[in-house]
């Protein structure tokens, strides 16, 4: 997607566009999506049982969960990182989790 909009999501040491300071905005659809369901499915999707585990009742596109995304995220610099779904990473949990070195604690 970012290719697609001109963008080099390297650092800029490393000759893309993304500076020390930026806002990383993550759009995966989610509120599009969202917008046209009726009243009835959203309260279906808001009542969902929460429990944790593969099999839980709540699944919300995010961003990927690895040491590498772990690793551009913390040597990128952001000063803050926001998204369209309920969660900034996926859910539920598919391994490690990423934010940890975005409140500085990597």
């Amino acid at each position: 997607m970012a290719r697609d909009q001109g963008l080099d999501l390297r650092t800029k040491d490393k000759g893309g566009d993304i500076r020390i300071g930026d806002i990383l905005m993550v759009r995966s659809g989610f509120t599009k999506g969202y917008k046209v369901l009726t009243e009835a499915e959203k309260q279906a999707l808001a009542s969902r049982p929460y429990f944790g585990g593969p099999n839980g009742g709540h699944r919300f596109i995010g961003v990927a969960q690895s040491e590498e995304m772990a690793d551009w995220l913390h040597n990128s610099y952001f000063s803050a990182v926001a998204g369209d779904a309920p969660a900034f990473e996926s859910w539920p949990p598919q391994g490690m989790f990423v934010h940890p070195p975005l409140r500085g604690g990597y």
